[in-house]
């Protein structure tokens, strides 16, 4: 199958895009992939919505009934930075406001997602010449499988786990306890996985940018995983249940179909699935009823965990930058970014990063928000 990507990686492509046309110069196009981003956290909420109305209308006879989280990631504060940046080098300082007003929102209104001190805004009306720094730090989470059973009574499929309170995790995640399903008899036994977010994080503690002989602090902007977890929360109730109607109209496609067709299944299973019988029917009858429904764990392997940035500002001149990575014990690594000429006309924007992480486990669906 394609692979669509996950929310925020669709996201945070467009942020990238953006640093790559201003790197060529081409501020127009970055604008571009601003306004894109804005678009698409507007249609993030009704898109999985819709997807939950689909599926909770699918069928008649399942209890299943999915609620739709509500999104709570509507502004994205390091593509409004970006903006502010490029209005403020283009000249239009009432944009450079609004846009500087929409990062204050974002820490207000979005303080589960920015639990940390905002950083000190660019100057709209600096002194000297600006230089900011954009710098990235971490990698992205990826994805772990988890792993449940499947078993049945007279009617009635019910879930285990190994690990304790794996029934708790289907029930506040997707609505999911015990189900209601015509047909099936006991003795239904399948292994099921649901993918869950790994968190990796970062090494790097602090980040300093060296300029000449001094040393200038740089501040966090944007926490990355966590709103990747955050996106992922509003999907996983349809990952779930998806997966566990797949799971069972596999079995029960093989337990009572050997000799029937798609119409007894369909009138065996009733109204559960709706939304994946057509499929189910035409692949599912030859599976075995122990069979695996493994988790999609694809997901990108490239983008940060964190965000950073400084604006510091200097005369026109040429300095030696670097930007130094510390860890708990110390310099972890210098990039060095040599001797740049700094000039009123130039944009003045510098990008570093470190990718290093660490093993941190974050369950990527601890409860509904």
């Amino acid at each position: 199958m394609d692979y669509s990507g996950e929310d925020y990686e669709d996201i945070y492509l467009n942020i990238f895009k953006a640093l790559n046309y201003i790197a060529l110069d081409d501020i127009e196009s970055a604008q571009v992939e601003l306004r894109r981003i804005d678009n698409k956290l507007k249609m993030l909420e009704d898109k999985y919505q819709q997807e939950v109305e689909a599926f909770n209308n699918s069928g008649e006879e399942t209890q299943v009934q999915l609620g739709a989280d509500e999104n709570q990631f509507h502004n994205d504060a390091l593509a409004r930075l970006l903006g502010l940046l490029m209005y403020r080098y283009e000249g239009s300082l009432d944009d450079a406001r609004i846009d500087g007003e929409k990062i204050d929102e974002a820490f207000f209104l979005q303080s589960h997602l920015y639990d940390f001190p905002q950083p000190p805004m660019p100057n709209l009306d600096p002194q000297k010449v600006p230089v900011n720094f954009v710098i990235f730090t971490g990698r992205s989470p990826n994805k772990v499988a988890e792993t449940y059973y499947i078993d049945s009574n007279n009617d009635v499929v019910y879930f285990t786990m190994v690990e304790q309170d794996g029934e708790d995790y289907l029930k506040n995640i997707a609505g999911i306890e015990d189900m209601y399903v015509p047909g099936v008899a006991p003795g239904f036994h399948m292994k099921i996985q649901f993918p869950r977010l790994f968190l990796r994080g970062s090494e790097v503690t602090e980040v300093k940018i060296a300029i000449d002989d001094q040393r200038y602090e740089v501040n966090l902007i944007e926490d990355m995983e966590r709103i990747a977890q955050e996106t992922f929360l509003l999907e996983q109730p349809l990952i779930v249940a998806k997966t566990v109607t797949r799971a069972i109209i596999k079995g029960i496609s093989k337990e009572v179909a050997q000799d029937a067709g798609g119409d007894v299944i369909e009138d065996q299973v009733g109204g559960l699935g709706g939304l994946l019988l057509g499929v189910a029917f035409d692949v599912a009858t030859d599976v075995a009823v122990d069979a695996t429904e493994n988790a999609d764990l694809r997901i990108s392997q490239f983008f940060p965990a964190y965000a950073h940035t400084a604006e510091i500002e200097l005369e026109p001149g040429s300095y030696e930058i670097r930007v130094e990575y510390y860890g708990r014990n110390g310099l972890i690594y210098a990039d060095e970014l040599g001797v740049q000429e700094i000039s009123s006309d130039e944009f003045n924007l510098f990008e570093s990063f470190h990718m290093a992480s660490v093993d941190q486990v974050v369950l990527g669906s601890q409860g509904k928000k």
